[in-house]
């Protein structure tokens, strides 16, 4: 039986590392919303999917959830934030309330949406276009 050493050459060769998002997206986990009830300790998830949700707030009627999210193809390579807002109910549908192409409260601006004391109007802070960035 021949003991011989592997050369370099003949050693396995690890496989490369494929990057396919920006630096800070490398990971598959994303962050979502969920609603817990206190009493059965359980917890439905309310924004399932690939998308991270940011800056949740409660409307006053404690019904709804508007909250910040970058959704659509590439989400990662761009920098439309939007405000979504959704029924504190699993299984629901989120509902996109900006729809301009620049940033809406942008989580970097530390700034969340804000419902109105009457929860029919949601204020935010709204990004210029994008093209004035260039």
């Amino acid at each position: 039986m021949d003991h011989k050493k592997k050369t370099h050459n003949e050693q396995k060769t690890a496989q490369p590392i494929v990057i396919d998002r920006f630096k800070g997206y490398l990971e598959k986990s994303r962050q979502h919303l969920y609603l817990f009830d206190l009493a059965t300790h359980k917890a439905d998830i309310l924004t399932p999917g690939e998308f991270n949700e940011y800056l949740p707030e409660w409307s006053p009627d404690g019904n709804k959830i508007a909250f910040v999210s970058k959704r659509g193809v590439n989400f990662h390579r761009h920098n439309n934030w939007d405000v979504y807002t959704i029924v504190a109910q699993p299984g629901v549908k989120v509902r996109q309330i900006t729809i301009n192409e620049g940033p809406n409260c942008d989580p970097s601006w530390d700034s969340r949406p804000v419902w109105s004391p009457d929860g029919k109007l949601i204020a935010y802070l709204q990004g210029g276009p994008q093209k004035l960035l260039e």
